[in-house]
């Protein structure tokens, strides 16, 4: 896919929620796709990534700057990008965007239970660069995060 070892310095786990009868995938979907301001009847669930990446951050580790889009080719591409918060580091580990707020940067550190929303696609399909984004190193404690992603529509099913 596009995790990509090298700048990933974090334990990656997949949990796969809409194989199972659960309602939780189909309310957490909704909610997404809501705010993404799309009109429901052109989405679904494959347009969401089918399992769940959730990744923890121990002391020292960290996500490397990086896109969530990519300009390989690739058909499939991921349009905006809900990271929720499972649980913050007691300290570092914040969520960087080096080239946001014109340049000067933006950090976020979101408290338990909340996320971030940002969109990685402009609306003519092409890569935002602004959408740049890293997982600050963890510092004290330990941080989990899960990825949820929605695929572009104009691109194909989400489907890999």
């Amino acid at each position: 896919m596009f995790i990509n070892e090298a700048v990933c310095l974090s334990t990656i786990n997949f949990l796969n929620l809409f194989g199972f009868d659960n309602r939780v995938p189909c309310r957490v979907s909704t909610r997404i796709i809501s705010y993404s301001r799309f009109p429901m009847r052109t989405h679904g669930y494959a347009l969401l990534t089918p399992p769940l990446l959730t990744k923890r951050y121990d002391p020292g580790q960290q996500y490397q700057p990086h896109h969530d889009f990519s300009d390989a080719g690739v058909v499939h591409q991921r349009f905006l990008t809900l990271l929720l918060y499972i649980s913050p580091a007691q300290e570092g580990g914040a969520t960087s965007f080096p080239k946001a707020h014109s340049g000067r940067g933006l950090r976020v550190r979101p408290p338990k239970g909340s996320g971030v929303l940002f969109y990685s696609m402009l609306p003519d399909g092409n890569g935002d660069d602004l959408s740049l984004h890293a997982g600050e190193p963890v510092t004290v404690g330990r941080k989990w995060v899960c990825n949820l992603w929605v695929w572009d529509p104009k691109r194909g099913s989400g489907r890999l």
